[in-house]
């Protein structure tokens, strides 16, 4: 039938159509209330029907467990849904090498400790952060274990800021400042030679560098000798000192003085201006050439009331007054400067004129003033590949440019301070606590942290996935951990522990989108209809600014400008129910970023920029699957959405709304109407949850939109003793729906198709990888150019990936490229197998090799092939199952990174049966199976021929039964104390039913079923397969037998091979921790000095292998907590240095297995801060007799004398000391120490 036309010409719709598309649209806006509950219910309540033992029961018919479901669902139709999060455990280090992470207990090295619990919790002791201090050197968020290895003093979860020993100061030593710790200050008196002086009142740097030029002056008279100096140095010299006089003064003359004044000019030591000197050489007032107001009548003269007080005077011929904090200092005239009237002395500029700054302008900085460079735009992962923070200081006109660590590990921050009414700029470099942003995922707690941001999808996209924690500076990599050493092949994946945790870091960056699509029917309706934003260039924009806030990671450029590589790759292919992510990167759609948004990377740059980068794509993959992140996502789009083609991120409304906006108004249905509408979208997504198809549902659904009675009629003959007529009716409609399927679906669908359209799924993957150097080394040399900011070997390396830094640590560093004239491309020279009983066979250098069980037959199904593919130097490797794909074109990194290594790590799982399907790729029993390598090196020279890579799977019937390959917890590790039950999870290298036991049994006696996930795609990221169970636990140790077999679903007559011995698997409940004792265990403690050491014990009993890791802390359990210096064992100790006072000591104790004890002791300090005091002094028999209020050891002389030059008051460490009363002068002066080295000096007259 033709349509009609209106008057605009377009086709008009008829009342059916105009129904059927105004209740789609109602089902697309209700779709969501219904799908989740029914998906979330039929994949999180379990693997199925007797789940780890499938195919072992009655099998039900079709129609009774669609009904079963159907009551079940009508029973509790929208039943909550709780997802159980993982268990995290803190290892002290990973299998990657990362130290002190969060992560699953899998993950953990097994040759550290690990425990339950965040390491940012302080669930390890050893894992726990704080401020470490070494050579009085102080470090933020350094792990416990780090610092005490490296010698450091730890205080636990505390900031320097709070450290008083961290505590920055002003540091006197002689006339020398500077703005550092106490413990610093110490350590650099101890060099000079000279007492320090050390202020804590005193918190600014500018301030600081001030003192220099302050101190009571006059001059000193000593024996007939006038000098003019403080008081202090007079006292010393035992002088007589005349305050505010100058040794010209006429007082003095008529005293004795033969000085004359103003006799030249010159600087004085310790002090900014310049000053006239007398004849004798003594410093006198400001020169002025106004010599009369100078000289002030022979009395010192304030700089306050000088001439140009308050002003510079730089350059100034008349007047010396100079103020460093207003940028001038005395110096001798050159030719850069005025000459002055009178002497050669001026007042010189201190200012920094020509400063390195980050935009490239210099400013005029003042002297004191530091502030921070960095090399391109810094924060939101705007810092470049190879740039670094740096710390540039104005001091007394000189610029000095220090670096802040490399790799960004410290940032460099600035703020204002106000000194003496002028505004100066302060910088630090700090801590960049990145990680711990990665492990935060509260909005308000990242606001909290100064390092972190939030990371924010645009608009809400649902298609964004979840907001991120990122740190506000990205980290640098250690990008020579990419590149594997040239000179000999490692062991397999050895020296790319820490490269493959930083590609980790970046992987956290990927991002695994579902499009709802639709294909238009005759009613048209096709297009995007859910999470569209992901089809967009801004998302793919968006979210390579996610991957590069993590790090060196994505899309990026260096500090040269230029691209890096390998760092992002976008895919985009319509995928179908049954997800083949093998299929889907062999067969996607590359998408490059655009040139317009590659070229706004290149930001602001100090080095120079030369030509224009250019981008390379590619995908971090393994043979035996993609990396983790992916895996996941693939696991959710098939339990959580894939197989009903909705976007597996929609969540809520949202995720549709854009193509329903408006609709309700445009229906103009009535309240009675839209609910039999809402019936009819129950019973389409009801009967699609069934695996009845979209025509099918809809049919009936607008059947029952139309004809409500005609099933409510049914409903109520049959079902009205159990359900309301309506739910009746809503039951048969479904049932109908259902048996259509049944019968006629096939027929069904295809009209439906036709009229209403076919949805699909497209999946976008937008891949985050490490940014790898460009090829080549041309622009090595670049790092030589910049003699303020030396070359680190980051920086080197990140210009090209054949740039080395050479003659490392000495004063000759240079960045040239090794491999300028290499014109040849790589070469795979060996194969070499790493699992026993396999070989390599034909093994052609350069061109092929296959790989076959010792003996030469195939492989076996679900057997894991570990091999290292040996390059002759270090390259990038790529495969594909297409002989002749080029290397840019080819889709899978051969050891599952874009490292260039020389040993390529690499795994084979081939599977006991055929993977249905025609693409390529596939592992074939029967057949050879051949997939083929190419490689390229740093300077870029790629493979032209493939290097072949052959192996077949045995075809004959699968005799060996699973094997255990993994657990978690891993066997013999403890369990806290009082634990009853736990859940245990064990991985098998095939699909496998599990069962376990308490004594040692057959398979079929076994009483306790493993919940498993045993489908062939449901490997795990391990390449194994789950199974899990809760275990019940006694005191002690238990011990368990477990045992598997295989081919698990049974069906077509399949053998199923069955463990014939147990796997033992043990799990031991700690006893109890106790903390046994504390020394000191109360009461009064007494010291002689501020700061001495206390040793603060502590014994404990019990807990995991009668080991744990205690904290202390002063404030309360968990709060501020200090690790011992020694721990890990059953004795605990550190030594404190507290002053007097009332301390309580909250002791905290942890084992491995998460058992904790906790006790408190209060203490009082007192310090001995007093002197020996005389109590009696006497004469008897012929002896002076010394009576002291403590035990004291005494010294005598004839004068003032030091304590160790003195005659001995027999006898030592005593109260009553004597000395024959001939011996001691008439005036006795005494010096009494205790044992604290209190010490006083006192006269006595012993025969008055």
């Amino acid at each position: 039938m033709k349509q009609k036309k209106n008057k605009s010409g377009e086709k008009s719709m008829g009342r059916n159509q105009l129904v059927a598309i105004a209740l789609f649209q109602i089902i697309l806006i209700i779709s969501i209330e219904f799908i989740i509950p029914i998906s979330y219910r039929s994949y999180l309540d379990g693997i199925g029907p007797g789940a780890g033992g499938a195919g072992e029961g009655k099998e039900s018919s079709w129609l009774n467990e669609k009904v079963s479901l159907l009551g079940e669902l009508f029973t509790n139709f929208m039943p909550s849904v709780a997802a159980q999060e993982p268990q995290l455990y803190c290892c002290e280090r990973t299998k990657e090498g990362a130290i002190c992470q969060t992560a699953g207990q899998e993950q953990c090295n097994p040759s550290f400790r690990s425990a339950a619990g965040k390491c940012e919790d302080g669930a390890l002791a050893t894992c726990v952060l704080g401020c470490c201090l070494k050579n009085g050197v102080a470090s933020e968020s350094v792990p416990a274990l780090t610092c005490q290895q490296a010698g450091g003093d730890f205080f636990s979860g505390k900031s320097c800021d709070e450290v008083p020993q961290a505590i920055k100061g002003c540091c006197a030593i002689g006339d020398q400042y500077s703005f550092t710790t106490e413990s610093r200050c110490n350590i650099l008196a101890k060099t000079s030679g000279i007492q320090a002086n050390f202020r804590l009142d005193i918190q600014s740097e500018a301030t600081c560098l001030a003192l220099k030029f302050e101190d009571a002056e006059g001059c000193c008279e000593t024996n007939g000798r006038f000098q003019f100096g403080t008081q202090r140095a007079c006292t010393e010299k035992r002088g007589t000192f005349n305050e505010g006089k100058l040794c010209s003064n006429p007082d003095l003359v008529a005293g004795g003085s033969t000085c004359v004044r103003q006799k030249s000019t010159g600087c004085a030591d310790g002090l900014d201006g310049v000053y006239w000197y007398d004849s004798c050489g003594n410093r006198e007032n400001i020169y002025d050439t106004n010599r009369e107001r100078s000289w002030s009548n022979g009395l010192v003269l304030p700089k306050a009331q000088s001439c140009g007080a308050n002003t510079a005077n730089i350059n100034s011929a008349s007047c010396g007054n100079c103020n460093y904090l207003s940028g001038s200092v005395c110096g001798r005239f050159n030719s850069n400067t005025s000459r002055p009237s009178v002497g050669d002395y001026i007042c010189k500029d201190l200012f920094c004129r020509n400063t390195l700054e980050s935009n490239g302008v210099p400013k005029i900085r003042k002297s004191g003033e530091s502030w921070c460079v960095y090399d391109s735009e810094t924060g939101q992962g705007q810092d470049v590949v190879g740039s670094r923070h740096w710390r540039a200081l104005c001091i007394d006109g000189e610029q000095i440019i220090e670096p802040c660590s490399d790799f960004r590990q410290q940032v460099c921050m600035q703020g204002s301070v106000d000194v003496g009414g002028q505004e100066y700029v302060e910088s630090a470099c700090v801590t960049n606590r990145w990680r711990e942003c990665l492990n935060i995922q509260d909005r308000d707690v990242c606001a909290n942290n100064t390092g972190c941001s939030w990371f924010d999808s645009p608009r809400n996209w649902e298609g964004f996935g979840n907001n991120t924690c990122v740190p506000k500076t990205s980290p640098g990599f250690d990008i020579s951990s990419f590149i594997q050493n040239e000179q000999a092949p490692q062991s397999p994946g050895s020296g790319v522990g820490r490269a493959v945790g930083d590609a980790a870091v970046c992987n956290a960056g990927s991002y695994f989108c579902q499009v709802k699509m639709k294909k238009s029917g005759l009613f048209g309706g096709g297009g995007c209809k859910g999470n569209c934003e992901c089809t967009k260039e801004e998302w793919r924009n968006k979210m390579n600014d996610r991957c590069n806030a993590l790090g060196d990671c994505g899309a990026s450029v260096n500090v040269a400008g230029e691209f890096t590589q390998d760092g992002y790759a976008i895919y985009s292919k319509k995928v179908s129910e049954e997800f083949d992510e093998q299929e889907f990167f062999q067969k996607a759609k590359r998408i490059p970023l655009k040139d317009s948004y590659l070229n706004s990377l290149k930001r602001v740059f100090i080095l120079p920029l030369e030509g224009e980068g250019r981008g390379i794509t590619g995908r971090v993959v393994a043979i035996t699957g993609l990396d983790t992140n992916l895996q996941q996502m693939i696991k959710d789009y098939k339990n959580l959405g894939g197989k009903m083609g909705l976007p597996a991120e929609a969540s809520g409304r949202s995720a549709i709304a854009t193509e329903t906006e408006g609709f309700f108004d445009k229906l103009n249905i009535d309240s009675d109407g839209f609910s039999e509408a809402a019936a009819a979208v129950a019973i389409f997504f009801i009967a699609k949850s069934f695996g009845v198809s979209d025509a099918i549902a809809g049919v009936v659904a607008v059947t029952y939109l139309i004809y409500p009675k005609f099933f409510e009629g049914i409903g109520k003959e049959f079902l009205s003793k159990y359900v309301s007529t309506g739910l009746g009716g809503m039951i048969v409609a479904i049932l109908i729906a259902v048996i259509l399927q049944e019968l006629f679906g096939d027929i069904i669908n295809d009209i439906g198709k036709a009229l209403f359209g076919e949805e699909y799924t497209k999946v976008v993957y937008f891949s985050c990888q490490a940014a790898l150097p460009p090829d080549g080394g041309a622009k090595c040399d670049l790092c030589n150019k910049d003699s303020r900011r030396p070359c680190s070997e980051y920086r080197c390396k990140s210009l090209g990936a054949t740039c080395e830094l050479m003659n490392k640590g000495t004063s000759q560093e240079l960045c040239v490229s090794v491999a300028e004239d290499d014109l040849v491309s790589p070469k795979i020279e060996n194969v070499r197998v790493e699992t026993a009983g396999h070989e390599v066979a034909n093994l052609v250098p350069g061109a092929s090799a296959k790989i076959q069980k010792t003996g030469g037959s195939c492989l076996e199904p679900f057997s894991s092939v570990r091999l290292s593919i040996i390059a002759n130097e270090a390259s990038q490797c790529k495969f594909d199952f297409e002989h002749g794909t080029s290397f840019d074109e080819m889709t899978f990194w051969l050891s599952g990174t874009n490292f260039y290594l020389r040993e390529h790590p690499l795994t084979l799982t081939p599977p006991g049966n055929p993977i249905n399907g025609s693409g390529t790729g596939e592992f074939r029993p029967g057949v050879e199976n051949t997939f083929f390598i190419k490689c390229k090196d740093r300077n870029g020279n790629k493979n032209a021929e493939d290097f072949t890579l052959s192996f077949c799977v045995d075809v004959a019937p699968d005799r060996t039964p699973p094997r255990v390959v993994e657990t978690s917890p891993i066997s013999g590790s403890f369990l806290p104390f009082g634990t009853t039950q736990r859940e245990v999870k064990v991985y098998t290298n095939e699909p496998a039913a599990c069962k376990w036991n308490l004594i040692d049994s057959s398979y079929e006696q076994m009483l306790n079923r493993f919940t498993c996930l045993n489908k062939i795609d449901e490997v795990q990221s391990n390449g194994a397969w789950l199974c899990k169970a809760n275990m019940s636990m006694q005191q002690g140790e238990n011990n368990f037998y477990l045992r598997c077999k295989d081919n698990p679903n049974g069906g077509n007559g399949s053998v199923q091979n069955v463990n014939s011995q147990s796997f033992m698997y043990k799990l031991t409940v700690a006893d109890e921790l106790k903390i046994a004792s504390i020394s000191p265990s109360g009461g009064e403690i007494k010291l002689g000095s501020r700061g001495q050491p206390i040793p603060l014990e502590v014994q404990t009993s019990g807990g995991a292998n009668n080991r744990a890791y205690c904290f202390y802390s002063f404030t309360g359990y968990g709060v501020q907590e200090n690790v011992f210096s020694e721990t890990g064992g059953s004795a605990h100790k550190s030594l404190l240095a507290l002053e007097d006072g009332q301390y309580t000591f909250f002791i905290r104790c942890q084992d491995s297995a998460s058992n904790e004890a906790r006790a408190q002791v209060s203490v009082r300090v007192n310090v001995d801060r007093t002197a020996p005091q005389l109590v009696r002094v006497f004469v008897t028999g012929g002896s002076l007799m010394i009576v002291t209020d403590e035990v004291s050891s005494c010294r005598y002389s004839d004068k003032d004398f030091s304590y160790a030059d003195g005659k001995v008051l027999e006898p030592d460490n005593s109260v009553v000391h004597s000395a024959p009363l001939s011996q001691v002068p008439a005036t006795m002066y005494l010096r009494c120490r205790d044992g604290f080295g209190n010490e006083g000096l006192r006269l006595v007259r012993p025969r008055d």
